[in-house]
């Protein structure tokens, strides 16, 4: 039987409001009959208030995932850089409006809480005036074996130093160094005997910033009799165009003590070290790059080195302190005078800490135990550095087998969580690697790529994929100087 075209316009009325009338009659968007529970769809146009509250927060997440995705353009830009392009050309910076007060902040922005944005507003002026001043700007970037021998922190310092001036390696140990991403080569005398936080488990240790120290003594019994030791530097390259024309010693003496140096095996110059209780500094002005330098340690009682620092007159320092095995920096157990003293003559106007891949595999419900170690040492550090900003770099993917193939920790997200917690609390920054790196199943990703960025153990960078991240970083770093970066109280991630 067919519907007349009157009845038929009537049963689409009918039907309408009903749609329209149910989410009216049930606002919570359900309907339970006979024990069996109905959903009902809920209009855009109703007010958010009479919204389930997870209805309601899953709208807002919605929205802000849109926000991200009218940025795609501009993550796409960060990981598609290409490391050579980068090494060879200006830091790109990445085009974002200033930021106002309820702006999205996205996973690779840094963070900088509302009590750093006086120090950050400084430290930016500071950074664009940085080749006026008398010493290079200083940045201590302490982490793990993540940044073991210049990795990450070559490229953070190359792009730094590219936009803002300087050159150089910054602060260097007495012992071998074979530096490629530097272009030199050290090699010390075997009679240096090596403290550090890592071969000593004890407290009050006599060690400066680098967190280990380098001594040599007085052993021959006759009278008039000196023993020496040397550290050699040398160029790899001979044509090279940057390196560092400054030399700085940081060192105590005792005795009769003096240092000779030997410039490109043509020029010499001795100087007499200075007998003290507290930690000096000697510079050199070498007024060239030099293709080798040896230096000459003669005393007939002891001298102790702090680091020795390649640098040049003004500009950008990044200095590599790495202390494999750790999970976070143990300033705590270093004499507090050693530490202040270093301090002074440094006089460092950032500090950056990258650990928690020591931490990961150890996997528990709780690391609350890891955030007492954290805020322990930022306290420390606020002791011998009150005014100087701190930022905290996330752990990074890691992956490992499990049920016969590679996948992320379960437990990298606490980790993190908890890394973010201890930075809230202390007022640090906060960049989070693990998320700009792709998150979850990242590092399997970047072992995978061809050329690989991720090593075999599935936790290390290759020293491409380390330069991509030293690079990504110094990005973020910048954009953050210069485009007055929102200030903001860190979240807690779920």
């Amino acid at each position: 039987m067919q519907m007349k075209p009157f009845r038929s316009f009537l049963f689409i009325v009918v039907a309408l409001s009903a749609l329209v009338a149910f989410p009216l009659l049930f606002p919570k968007g359900k309907i339970t009959i006979s024990g069996v529970e109905l959903r009902i769809y809920t209009l855009d146009f109703l007010d958010s208030e009479i919204l389930e509250p997870e209805l309601a927060q899953s709208i807002k997440a919605e929205s802000v995932l849109a926000e991200k995705i009218k940025n795609t353009e501009i993550q796409s830009e960060i990981e598609n850089l290409s490391v050579l392009d980068t090494l060879e050309s200006e830091p790109v910076l990445i085009s974002i409006p200033k930021a106002s007060n309820n702006a999205t902040l996205f996973y690779f922005d840094i963070i900088i809480p509302d009590q750093l944005a006086n120090s950050w507003a400084d430290l930016s002026m500071s950074f664009s005036q940085a080749q006026s001043f008398e010493k290079p700007l200083r940045i201590l970037y302490y982490g793990d074996s993540q940044i073991e021998n210049d990795r990450i922190t070559s490229g953070f310092r190359k792009a730094l130093q590219k936009r803002y001036g300087g050159a150089g390696r910054g602060l260097v140990p007495v012992e071998s160094i074979y530096n490629t991403a530097n272009n030199f080569i050290m090699t010390s005398s075997g009679n240096w005997e090596t403290e550090s936080v890592i071969k000593n488990s004890s407290s009050k240790l006599d060690l400066g910033l680098l967190c280990e120290a380098f001594e040599m003594q007085h052993s021959n019994l006759a009278e008039d009799s000196v023993s020496t030791s040397w550290v050699k530097i040398k160029s790899i390259k001979k044509d090279i165009e940057e390196g560092y024309s400054v030399l700085s010693v940081f060192y105590r003496a005792s005795g009769n003590s003096d240092i000779k140096i030997h410039l490109n095996e043509n020029r010499a110059e001795a100087k007499e070290l200075i007998t003290s209780a507290d930690i000096n500094e000697l510079r050199f002005s070498l007024e060239e790059i030099p293709e080798e330098v040896e230096l000459l340690f003669s005393t007939n009682e002891k001298i102790t080195v702090y680091g020795l620092n390649l640098e040049s007159p003004s500009g950008i320092m990044v200095d590599n302190i790495a202390l494999r095995g750790r999970s976070y920096p143990e300033f705590s157990r270093i004499e507090t005078s050693r530490l202040k003293q270093m301090a002074q003559l440094l006089d460092p106007a950032f500090v950056i800490m990258q650990y928690g891949v020591n931490v990961v595999p150890n996997i528990t419900s709780d690391y609350s135990y890891y955030k007492k170690h954290l805020n322990r040492e930022l306290a420390y550090l606020r002791k011998i550095l009150p005014n100087t900003p701190v930022l905290l770099v996330s752990v990074s993917d890691m992956a490992h087998k499990a049920n016969g193939s590679f996948e992320s920790y379960p437990n990298l997200e606490k980790v993190l969580n908890t890394q973010k917690e201890a930075a809230s609390e202390n007022g640090c920054a906060f960049w989070n690697l693990y998320e700009s790196m792709g998150g979850k199943g990242s590092m399997i990703n970047w072992v995978e790529m061809q050329p690989p960025l991720g090593n075999k153990d599935y936790v290390h960078y290759t020293s491409l994929g380390a330069e991509k991240v030293g690079n990504l970083f110094a990005q973020q770093f910048i954009k953050a100087l210069e485009l007055d970066q929102i200030t903001a109280i860190l979240p807690n991630e779920p």
